[in-house]
């Protein structure tokens, strides 16, 4: 079982982790899917689902690549916010999901962004808007 402190603690591992696409290496290079990735394997093992190819600057054509993956390796959660929470968001609206974050209280998140790297952000009333899917990893438990 995992504790949604356990999943905080992870996530929280990889701040300070360079923005690399489609990388998933703690201190090294980790994009917003490959910080889920990394944490996934930190707490449960290996990954469930090959990395699926996906380009720099996301392509409608793509799809919900994210938010089917999430479907297929993580359990629906919500619709509160929660400590360990993996959340999925649009940047614009009618968009596919294209970004993730991993929450690390009810308002604070981690996550890997071009330029900045992996690091921690409060979850404003902008990313409120734009959350389009709750998951939790397999697993977790409250408490």
């Amino acid at each position: 079982m995992l504790r949604r402190e356990d999943v905080a603690a992870a996530a929280r591992s990889w701040i300070g982790t360079p923005y690399r696409h489609r990388a998933s290496l703690r201190g090294h290079g980790a994009d917003c899917l490959g910080l889920v990735r990394g944490v996934y394997r930190d707490l449960i093992g290996d990954e469930p689902l090959p990395l699926p190819i996906y380009a720099v600057v996301p392509q409608r054509a793509e799809g919900e690549l994210i938010f089917d993956a999430a479907c297929r390796a993580l359990t629906p959660a919500g619709p509160e916010i929660l400590c360990g929470n993996i959340l999925l968001f649009r940047m614009r609206p009618l968009d596919p999901m294209r970004h993730m974050g991993v929450m690390i209280s009810t308002t604070e998140m981690v996550h890997a962004a071009s330029g900045r790297g992996v690091k921690c952000i409060g979850l404003t009333p902008w990313w409120r808007r734009h959350c389009g899917a709750v998951f939790d990893f397999p697993g977790v438990i409250d408490g």
